[in-house]
């Protein structure tokens, strides 16, 4: 098939088949805006502390907005992605919101996590959670770091995407 034609057919009226759902579902993971397969469901107490906040304080800034004096305290949603190119941890999860990462799973949640969807039969699937935003307020050093904790069950209780 010429290159030109494989163009065509991406563009052709068939866009709802199957092999065009997969093909918007890869690029729109790519450009950032995760189709999500499964919802985490459930809140844990104050939730999960997730790792690597540190690392992604401008991204969570940006997301926050205006933080007063008393810190931040704002619920979003938040996708979670395995990551097996990640350098440092094969077994990786990402928590990311609309494409930008934000946090990582810790490392012994990110394999349970992993075990868990596996179990279910959601490998390589984008989950959908509550995430809360904390911090940011004013200490006497100056202004705490914004951190983020995962809202769910866990074990998890995990409600698939309807088709």
């Amino acid at each position: 098939m010429s290159i030109f034609k494989g163009i065509l057919n991406l563009i052709s009226p068939k866009a709802n088949s199957p092999k065009r759902a997969a093909v918007r579902r890869k690029t729109s993971l790519s450009e950032g805006t995760p189709s999500h397969d499964f919802r985490l469901m459930g809140s844990q107490g104050d939730g999960i502390k997730l790792a690597g906040t540190s690392a992604f304080q401008a991204e969570l800034k940006r997301m926050i907005g205006k933080i007063d004096e008393h810190g931040a305290n704002k619920t979003v949603r938040v996708s979670l992605v395995e990551d097996d190119q990640n350098e440092h941890d094969s077994n990786a999860v990402k928590v990311t919101i609309n494409g930008t990462t934000i946090a990582f799973l810790p490392a012994g949640r990110a394999i349970e996590y992993r075990e868990q969807i596996s179990a279910a039969g959601l490998s390589g699937m984008v989950g959908e959670a509550s995430a809360r935003i904390v911090g940011g307020f004013k200490t006497n050093e100056g202004t705490a770091h914004l951190g983020v904790r995962l809202l769910c069950n866990w074990p998890l209780k995990v409600q698939k995407k309807k088709t």
